[in-house]
């Protein structure tokens, strides 16, 4: 559901084969300052267009919210996230926030990798290094593709 021209909303109640009920398809978790003018917009406005319903925390947040509740929040009620790993992501605590509650969800991860190699988020090198205490995330990211019942 769509409230303003740009602006996403939950939905009031989504429902997957499961009748588990959701607020949103995607939650984006993206470094803001190094791809949310860009990148991150754009792939937010193409799933928009393709009637997906994203959280994105400037679409979704309003001032006075807590981020620290509304974040796990919006995680935990949406079905899958997309994770725009950028050379910055690991410098942001609420990024790493984030990348702990996602495998904590069980929900569906899929991995853009922005400006840096896919090894360097796999052996943690530069500022991802940070991302070394995070390393259930590959594990829910194995076990997501086995969710499918064929590998990429």
């Amino acid at each position: 559901m769509v409230a303003e021209e740009g602006v996403s909303s939950p939905a009031p109640s989504l429902t997957s084969n499961n009748n588990i009920r959701w607020s949103y398809h995607i939650f984006l978790s993206f470094r803001g300052a190094y791809t949310r003018k860009a990148f991150t917009n754009h792939l937010y406005y193409a799933l928009e267009d393709a009637v997906i319903i994203v959280f994105k925390d400037d679409k979704v947040l309003e001032v006075g919210d807590v981020i620290s509740e509304e974040l796990p929040r919006a995680i935990k009620d949406s079905l899958s996230s997309i994770v725009i790993l950028s050379p910055k992501y690991a410098s942001s605590t609420w990024c790493l926030e984030e990348l702990h509650c996602i495998p904590e969800s069980k929900i569906e991860v899929f991995p853009i990798f922005y400006d840096v190699e896919a090894s360097d988020v796999r052996y943690h090198k530069g500022t991802l290094i940070l991302l070394r205490p995070l390393r259930n995330m590959r594990r829910g990211m194995m076990e997501t593709r086995f969710k499918g019942g064929e590998m990429p």
